[in-house]
């Protein structure tokens, strides 16, 4: 289950059909603001908020808070505003921040956070810095990044890609800096690029267990070849 509740304060609103994320908007200086008991009360934090689920035992929520601080490309860090209105196709909602948009493709147990740059890009690498609130651990695991709790579970912030217009691709390593994430495009795949540059990395939760049964000592691996999780505990 994913708990995604972040609007764009305020005035029109969509609803994304399946999910908790709702945007607003209006036309002045844009920002995020994050909602809570069922998007009824503002919190006044200008990021999205994830809620991972835990299952039933967990006593609480335990949010990771992200905030979008920079993108630079060559060298330049690039206006992440003025932000446009919200455009909502199915589970899409896309969102123009100046040089940058912001796509975010929601599902069932996770979503795509995307960064799309148009040409032309100046020569050199590009760097997105994300901030990241929370009080879960910080991990570097085999896919990517995770935010863990020692008991009920995962958020995991996995490794993205890179595509131009032309279809080529590159991996891109999710990795830890400062007080958050940075994910860096090198600068020969943007040199070679054609047409604009997407970053697409994707977030998931992940619970280790979803019962009401009392279990110990949990582990979890992860195989990135099959996309498959192994959960093993004392129950």
């Amino acid at each position: 289950v994913v708990a995604i509740d972040a609007r764009r304060v305020p005035s029109s609103k969509l609803q994304v059909p399946s999910s908790n994320l709702k945007l607003e908007t209006r036309n002045l200086q844009l920002r995020w603001e994050v909602y809570i008991h069922g998007g009824r009360t503002p919190t006044g934090k200008d990021a999205v908020e994830w809620f991972p689920y835990f299952g039933p035992r967990a006593p609480r929520n335990f949010p990771v808070r992200f905030r979008v601080r920079s993108v630079v490309a060559g060298g330049r860090e690039l206006e992440l505003g003025p932000v446009g209105e919200p455009r909502l196709d199915g589970t899409r909602v896309t969102i123009r921040r100046g040089e940058v948009t912001e796509v975010w493709q929601l599902g069932v147990t996770g979503a795509e956070q995307s960064f799309v740059l148009a040409e032309p890009v100046a020569p050199g690498a590009i760097s997105v810095a994300l901030e990241v609130t929370t009080e879960l651990q910080r991990k570097d695991v085999e896919a990517g990044l995770a935010f863990e709790h020692p008991t009920f579970g995962a958020l995991l912030y996995g490794d993205g890609i890179a595509f131009d217009g032309a279809g080529r691709r590159a991996p891109i390593r999710s990795r830890f800096g400062g007080d958050g994430i940075e994910l860096v495009v090198p600068a020969a795949f943007v040199a070679a690029a054609r047409g604009a540059i997407t970053i697409d990395p994707l977030v998931t939760s992940v619970a280790i267990d979803g019962g009401t049964d009392d279990v110990h000592d949990p582990d979890v691996a992860y195989e990135p070849v099959t996309d498959r999780f192994l959960v093993v505990y004392d129950q």
